[in-house]
């Protein structure tokens, strides 16, 4: 399945991603800019993205995340922390899932989730059954 839809469901709590994602594993490498800290990005929506990461993030931060495609392709994006867990792990390693929200960009550039979405669903392929 490719997008993941949260139930909807009466009275949920403000805060909750309302809008589908596109599971992006594989598709779409993830760095913490600067100091290239590599995060894996696990979906994608236009109103934010999921990652994975040995790195805790703050919640109502922001902060810069290369996003680059198998094909090559690279942009530079800011997100704002919604939420960060720490998950169990067999090893005992830290290991964070953070939920991000795409923050204002400073150079007024419009859409660019959008663009990346399009980017990202024309380089990827799909098996129908």
């Amino acid at each position: 399945m490719l997008l993941k839809t949260p139930p909807l469901e009466k009275g949920a709590a403000v805060g909750r991603r309302q809008l589908p994602r596109l599971e992006v594993v594989d598709h779409v490498k993830g760095r913490v800019e600067p100091g290239q800290a590599p995060v894996k990005v696990l979906d994608l929506g236009v109103s934010g993205f999921g990652i994975e990461s040995s790195q805790k993030f703050e919640a109502g931060t922001t902060h810069q995340f290369r996003l680059t495609l198998v094909d090559g392709t690279s942009t530079v994006i800011p997100a704002t922390v919604v939420h960060c867990e720490k998950r169990l792990t067999k090893d005992g390693s830290d290991l964070y899932l953070t939920g991000l929200r795409f923050a204002e960009r400073p150079d007024g550039s419009s859409d660019v989730p959008g663009e990346l979405i399009d980017k990202i669903m024309s380089v990827m392929s799909f098996d129908i059954p």
